[in-house]
């Protein structure tokens, strides 16, 4: 009897590493082929952003010198200055671009890099694919390395694609300020994202989960933008200094045109990045440098029910969108009034829904929009937490219980719903107050309450969305609502500057329902949404009925 041995196949992955960085170009093919289709929309969604903007408002200023210098006086006030910084040349075309879009698209880019690079690095130890690919000869290093190298690159592309478009958008005009500040500019929104990718290299490591990594990163972020916020509020450079966030403001494109704060921001995410690197040689694959809390050995009531776990997972979202909706609401009630001035004197330059009452009316009526649609955001990830849930297998742990499918998806989305009417009425009571306060009538912080939960029907109906996914199409269910969302965000924001027919404006959620105080009131919309909404959840629940749970 005699044996054969089969000789294998060549892998390139035959010999132990020979160093941390081993096979580094292999995995970033693979990290590449993973992640090349978020990287480019990421990148067609901030370099649109930033273009489209450069040339609404070369029409719609860059002939206009007085219309310009009163969005500049606008863009001045304490609470602007506030909510998006502040430079020291807001009275030309650039510096209009810069109070409108620099803010966003900057921590917009930094907050993604920072969730891709999670995913890339703390996800994949959860999900086991670290472990499947460190059992072959991959260096210590590699993937670290390779999700660095690959982000910061998407993030320069942005960055160095934004600045010529900018340059050449404003060239025609006047009012263009200097061809530095475009690139400036540009370069500004890199270094952000870059700085996230650092960040999020940093938290992975110090984290002990993918949620508890973003949730560390954008804690971090947090930070930062308060630290500046309140500079800029208050008028201490000091603490904007003191904020990373704070260096790429003071860039001040069509300014002072610095490039040495942006480098800054790019040492720093290197020193986060060579601290991450330093740990990931001394921790256990899959633990973190901050050990989870032990829990409590008994649960509380609360949490023994599927409607108490609900809250208690979501706690935290719930305190920081909080925070969030009271501070953005008193600072756009600062500015009602400034705003409202603006407005009259360039009608054409906003988009009032259906405002044919006073411009002071349409005004609060167009802010108490965008602040419902921002709060959808809430809605869409309070929802969504059933397919994380699902994912994570506490549904399956959950759903063995004595609760039905139903119960269980009907208990989070009443979390979800309550959470939602408390967060619209927050937010209109606190712009309205802010309102008053700045000289404001009494009456006005009713007005604002109503302004804002008018839109309730449309953000249910958004919620709905997700519950159809959830039953019918699980997996694409999220992607595809937050497209939903970032689409109903475009149109409301863009829709006139594009010509888009106004019958059409109409038909979408949030142009469909009266916009409060400018419109008299009608109920036909509000229930037909309401009644779509309701009739997209049914069907939703149905789909989850009768599908298989988990659906991974």
């Amino acid at each position: 009897m005699s044996a054969s041995v089969l000789d294998a196949p060549e892998t390139g992955w035959s010999a132990p590493p020979a160093a941390s960085l081993s096979h580094i170009r292999t995995y970033s093919r693979f990290t590449w082929q993973r992640n090349w289709l978020r990287l480019l929309v990421w990148a067609l969604v901030i370099v649109g952003l930033v273009g489209f903007v450069a040339a609404y408002y070369m029409r719609l200023f860059g002939h206009d010198d007085t219309a310009l210098k009163e969005f500049g006086d606008l863009a001045a006030q304490p609470p602007l200055n506030a909510l998006v910084g502040t430079i020291s040349n807001p009275y030309v075309l650039g510096g209009a671009l810069w109070c409108k879009s620099w803010m966003f698209a900057a921590l917009m880019l930094q907050i993604g890099m920072l969730y891709l690079t999670t995913r890339n690095l703390r996800g994949d130890e959860d999900a086991g694919r670290a472990e499947l690919m460190r059992a072959y000869p991959l260096g210590l290093h590699a993937r670290l390395a390779a999700t660095v190298w690959i982000s910061c690159l998407a993030c320069l592309v942005i960055g160095l694609v934004s600045g010529p478009i900018i340059a050449v958008t404003f060239a025609p005009s006047p009012y263009d300020g200097s061809s530095a500040g475009a690139y400036v500019f540009g370069l500004s929104v890199a270094t952000m994202g870059i700085l996230g990718v650092g960040i999020g290299a940093l938290t992975n490591q110090l984290a002990s989960s993918n949620g508890a990594a973003n949730g560390l990163g954008v804690g971090i972020i947090a930070v930062f933008y308060v630290l500046r916020m309140l500079g800029d509020m208050n008028g201490t450079p000091a603490l904007i200094w003191a904020s990373p966030i704070g260096w790429g403001q003071k860039a001040d494109p069509w300014g002072a045109d610095r490039v040495w704060p942006l480098v800054l921001q790019v040492v720093l995410a290197a020193v986060c990045v060579a601290i991450a690197w330093v740990i990931e040689q001394r921790r256990d694959l899959g633990a973190g440098l901050i050990a989870q809390r032990a829990g409590s050995s008994r649960a509380s009531r609360l949490t023994r029910t599927a409607l108490g776990l609900g809250l208690r997972t979501q706690r935290a979202s719930l305190i920081a969108w909080l925070v969030v909706v009271i501070i953005t609401g008193d600072l756009l009630g600062g500015v009602v009034q400034k705003m409202a001035d603006l407005i009259a004197s360039t009608p054409e330059a906003f988009v009032l829904a259906g405002s044919g009452g006073a411009v002071l009316d349409g005004t609060v009526a167009l802010m108490g929009g965008i602040m419902a649609l921002a709060i959808s955001a809430f809605s869409i990830q309070s929802v969504s937490t059933l397919r994380a849930d699902e994912e994570a297998g506490l549904a399956e742990a959950q759903l063995a219980g004595s609760v039905s499918r139903i119960g269980w998806a009907l208990r989070r989305l009443a979390i979800a719903l309550v959470a939602t009417v408390l967060l619209l009425v927050i937010a209109g009571g606190v712009m309205g107050a802010a309102y008053v306060q700045a000289g404001g009538a009494s009456s006005w912080t009713t007005t604002c309450v109503q302004a804002v939960l008018i839109y309730l029907p449309a953000v249910a109906l958004l919620m709905s969305v997700v519950v159809l996914g959830l039953g019918w199409w699980p997996r694409q269910a999220v992607a595809v609502s937050w497209i939903v969302l970032g689409a109903m965000f475009a149109v409301m924001i863009v829709g006139v500057a594009l010509n888009i027919p106004q019958r059409v404006l109409n038909l979408m959620p949030f142009q469909a329902l009266p916009a409060i105080p400018a419109d008299p009131f009608r109920w036909t919309p509000v229930l037909v949404e309401s009644g779509l909404a309701i009739a997209l959840t049914v069907v939703g629940l149905a789909g989850l009925r009768r599908r298989v749970v988990p659906t991974l």
